[in-house]
């Protein structure tokens, strides 16, 4: 039996944090798309600031995406009577993960709320999200941090449309064969969409002086920041190249779970084509079709969705109807068809095709602000 990783975001985990002062504010995009705001805070070393979010009526979702120098913590959220809606102490050590905002590991982080569909409805008025940069050691720190607050009005949270921008990296659109499986593979994420009441609209480019490598997996690279401008408010961007970082055994790798929807050095998806044809590079059926699922899951994770359960079978995403299995087999068994699943399941040369999401996945899913 071959088992093949299919890759997470790697965002750190570190720390404690600090803030004080607004800045500049700019108006965003029409309502009918995402409305959007930026800002600048400046935080300090003694602690948080409380950023605070206005929420109007007809709103559903928020995204706030912190970006600087230093690393940023999403530490607390507060909805407007006060009440503690997400509290970072109560994930730092928890075996189940909900997001990677609490772990402040990243120059880049995204804050998507709310996340579930236990979670509580947005309701209007002052939400307030504590936010601080860290240093080297995971102490608060001065520094500036550009906020970025995405809002959409969504009435059922139970449809909606997610745009992609294909990115054909180092040249590898010079090859028909690659371009040709990229394609259908895209055909096969629409159809593993489909099921869930997503849209998929997509589109293509080329990036050739991007490393085909797509080495800037992990810290993220800022010639990616002007490939991400001028998209679709909202857009995701998946790169499409040889390996992940010399790594054939990773199908593909998100860049934050969840991703931000601002441009920023980690908007990306990064997929490798080589990974998934094989080491004779010739796609047979199922491959392609392997490349769509790792679309999909990528995306899902950037969109907000954990593995329901990691390959360790120690840890699992914070979900109520994705069992907490605790073995490989019974893993396999209950959860080996889910698009989150860590890995596909193959023997010979057949694969478990990998397209079921659970209730909770779809709302997570749905919640994510850049789901319009």
């Amino acid at each position: 039996m071959r088992m093949w990783l299919i890759g997470s975001a790697l965002v750190g985990c570190s720390g404690n944090p600090a803030t004080d002062v607004e800045d500049t504010a700019s108006p965003g995009p029409p309502a009918s798309m995402l409305n959007t705001t930026s800002w600048s805070i400046n935080t300090s070393a003694g602690g948080p600031e409380e950023v605070a979010i206005e929420i109007g009526p007809d709103v559903s979702a928020f995204m706030l995406t912190g970006d600087s120098r230093k690393d940023v913590w999403m530490e607390r959220v507060e909805d407007p009577d006060g009440a503690v809606l997400l509290d970072w102490q109560d994930w730092w050590t928890s075996d189940e993960s909900l997001t990677e905002a609490v772990f402040g590991y990243s120059s880049t982080t995204a804050l998507n709320w709310p996340i579930r569909d236990v979670d509580p409805p947005l309701v209007e008025g002052t939400y307030r999200v504590h936010v601080a940069a860290l240093g080297g050691n995971g102490d608060y720190t001065a520094g500036k941090v550009d906020l970025t607050l995405h809002t959409k009005r969504d009435p059922t949270l139970t449809g909606g449309t997610v745009h992609a921008r294909v990115v054909y990296t180092g040249g590898v659109d010079n090859d028909d064969a690659v371009v040709t499986a990229t394609e259908e593979a895209v055909e096969r994420w629409r159809e593993v969409w489909d099921i869930h009441g997503l849209t998929l609209v997509e589109s293509y480019d080329s990036a050739p002086t991007i490393d085909a490598d797509l080495g800037f997996w992990y810290s993220g690279d800022d010639a990616l920041i002007e490939i991400a401008t001028g998209l679709t408010p909202g857009s995701v961007v998946v790169y499409v190249g040889e390996s992940v970082d010399g790594d054939f055994d990773t199908y593909g790798v998100a860049g934050g779970i969840p991703g931000t929807l601002t441009p920023s050095a980690m908007t990306y998806v990064v997929v490798s084509w080589l990974s998934h044809a094989g080491f004779d590079a010739q796609f047979t059926r199922k491959e392609k079709s392997m490349m769509g699922e790792t679309m999909a899951h990528e995306v899902g994770h950037y969109m907000g969705l954990f593995h329901p359960v990691e390959s360790s079978y120690n840890s699992w995403d914070a979900l109520e109807d994705t069992p907490r299995c605790e073995t490989w087999s019974r893993c396999e068994d209950e959860l080996g068809s889910n698009l989150m699943f860590p890995y596909a399941i193959c023997s010979g040369s057949d694969c478990v095709a990998t397209e079921d999401l659970t209730p909770n996945q779809n709302g997570v899913a749905h919640r994510y602000t850049g789901t319009q």
